[in-house]
């Protein structure tokens, strides 16, 4: 129990120091990959760390309304954490996709409206929009420097669609100038 409260001490303390903000359940921006790590195995009821069969890495998985949704973290060149990309695990066909597909956006959208408030951009696309291959935003926040986006993306291989969630902070993002005004 020591150790985890001095974890989070420290964690208040980077967080105090560096401007950073939190992301998702104690993942805050500015972590190191070592302390998104620790932050995660600390915390088995919001992630599941899953063992990769091809690398020594793991997979870390997590459920935003009873959906699961795979982690992926990105880190700037000084190694910070940057931004943290969800990607729902269910699948749909292209029949499926104006029902179930909206439904999983619409969960996200209800939980980032509470959050972020009003999105700077909401338009619901049809499946036909989305490129084969790639992706499409269908919803976008902005609250200071955190950048929140809704997706759909086609896998071109099973041309299967899935549902995800993208949240950067432009502070640590490797391709944002800060501005020269102010602070």
């Amino acid at each position: 129990m020591k150790k985890l409260s001095l974890f989070f001490i420290v964690i208040f303390i980077t967080f105090i120091t560096y401007g950073q903000t939190p992301l998702y359940k104690g993942l805050t921006s500015g972590m190191t990959e070592k302390e998104v790590l620790t932050c995660v195995k600390s915390d088995p009821r919001s992630f599941t760390l899953i063992p990769d069969k091809v690398s020594v890495d793991e997979t870390i998985t997590t459920v935003i309304k009873n959906r699961t949704y795979l982690v992926n973290t990105s880190f700037n060149k000084d190694g910070k954490l940057a931004s943290i990309l969800f990607l729902c695990l269910d699948e749909y066909d292209w029949a499926e996709y104006n029902i179930n597909i909206r439904e999983n956006a619409t969960e996200l959208f209800s939980l980032l409206s509470v959050k972020y408030g009003e999105p700077i951009y909401n338009k619901f696309c049809n499946w036909n929009d989305v490129p084969k291959g790639k992706f499409k935003f269908i919803c976008y926040f902005k609250k200071g420097t955190i950048d929140v986006g809704i997706f759909v993306v086609n896998n071109d291989n099973t041309d299967k669609y899935y549902a995800g969630l993208i949240i950067k902070d432009e502070k640590f993002d490797n391709n944002y100038e800060q501005s020269s005004e102010g602070f």
